[in-house]
């Protein structure tokens, strides 16, 4: 599984911070239900993400490429990410299709006896190959044919439910954000908040 960035709803730096602790409690306690429900939500999205991921066993596209082509860790999350794309965007498979291809052929490197091939989503790289005689070039397009064809099977796969119901919590998280801005730009116009306050006794 690929590092996922941490998410938060509001800085961590604020967490400890008294003075934004005692806005949630005394003044604005709402808020602090919007975070709460924010935050779970956003762990029924990970907790689905992980089912996704540990189910996850369709690798017959690499299996039957035409040279050796091996995944990467990244390799289940990335598909997870093509099939939230394709449940809950306007994105085509062949959107999603040309877009993985561009930055293989844009982004492709060789290290330490390893050649890889980001997919542009948040550094993957979900298929490597090593060294041989082949140029890269002839490597480049079959690694492509076998990115379009993972992505031309992900709404075939049984995990796919999945998917789409982690999509669907991403966009209650989406509406949940907008409320909470909505908020703060209520609370950011008031003159002072409701509610006692310690810090002025």
């Amino acid at each position: 599984m690929s590092d996922e960035s941490e998410f938060y709803v509001a800085p961590d730096r604020l967490e400890e911070d008294p003075y934004f602790q005692d806005l949630l409690r005394n003044h604005a306690p709402e808020l602090a239900e919007q975070k709460t429900n924010i935050e779970a939500t956003y762990s029924d999205f990970t907790s689905l993400r992980d089912q996704f991921i540990e189910n996850f066993n369709d690798y017959e596209p690499i299996e039957s490429a035409s040279i050796p082509l091996e995944p990467t860790e990244d390799y289940p999350g990335w598909v997870f990410d093509m099939a939230v794309s394709l449940s809950r965007t306007t994105d085509t498979k062949t959107d999603l299709q040309e877009r993985a291809i561009s930055h293989i052929e844009h982004g492709v490197s060789s290290t330490a006896g390893q050649t890889r091939y980001p997919t542009g989503r948040r550094n993957q790289t979900p298929i490597l190959t090593r060294p041989r005689d082949n140029s890269i070039k002839n490597d480049v397009e079959v690694v492509s044919r076998v990115v379009a064809e993972a992505i031309d099977r992900i709404d075939t796969l049984e995990e796919y439910d999945l998917a789409k119901e982690a999509g669907a919590q991403l966009d209650e998280i989406a509406g949940l954000l907008e409320e909470l801005e909505a908020e703060l730009v209520e609370y950011d116009g008031m003159a002072t908040y409701p509610g006692t306050c310690p810090y002025l006794k």
